[in-house]
């Protein structure tokens, strides 16, 4: 997208739309980069079906009473985002790092981290809707409540279910975009 002129990056500072994507150029052009990267965004959100569930799963025997508290200080930090209108993806990244960590596992927690850049491309500002990231934190609040139960297959319905909600998310805004 930095390549198409779309979007900058600014090193500290985040990722921007550039201004002259007013208008249906704008659009069109925005719509032609997410649809290139539609079958990256489909494999991504396999992986996490297929990884992250199982995470969550070892998560709920093995997280400690402070990583559950990190956690819930991180969707309250999510929360806080999206009602005054901020992004949230910083939070939504650092909640699924520490699940990750809490899960105790040193060979999923180093792919998880290797691979957080992938997986960030599920995350993206321009993928993000005010509908998505509401989604996403109460996808989270559900994960903390099968966590305090330390319910493994509850655990893993709940990042499940979260993880599919993050791909229909994706691809109904996409589509919904394309329709405009």
């Amino acid at each position: 997208l930095a390549m198409r002129g779309i979007i900058e990056s600014r090193q500290g500072d985040g990722t921007y739309l550039l201004t002259g994507m007013d208008g249906l150029d704008g659009q069109e052009a925005l719509l032609d980069a997410i649809n290139e990267q539609g079958h990256l965004l489909q494999d991504i959100i396999e992986f996490r079906q297929i990884v992250e569930p199982e995470i969550a799963a070892l998560a709920a025997m093995r997280i400690s009473p402070d990583a559950l508290n990190r956690l819930k200080i991180l969707v309250c930090d999510q929360q806080r985002a999206v009602l005054s209108g901020r992004e949230d993806d910083c939070f939504d990244g650092a909640f699924h790092r520490q699940l990750a960590k809490s899960a105790k596992n040193q060979v999923l927690g180093q792919v998880m981290t290797v691979l957080q850049s992938i997986i960030d491309a599920s995350r993206s500002v321009w993928l993000q809707s005010g509908e998505r990231q509401r989604a996403s934190m109460e996808g989270h609040l559900r994960i903390i409540d099968a966590l305090e139960d330390g319910d493994a297959e509850e655990e893993r319905l709940a990042m499940s279910a979260h993880i599919a909600e993050v791909g229909n998310n994706i691809f109904d805004h996409a589509a919904a975009s394309s329709q405009e």
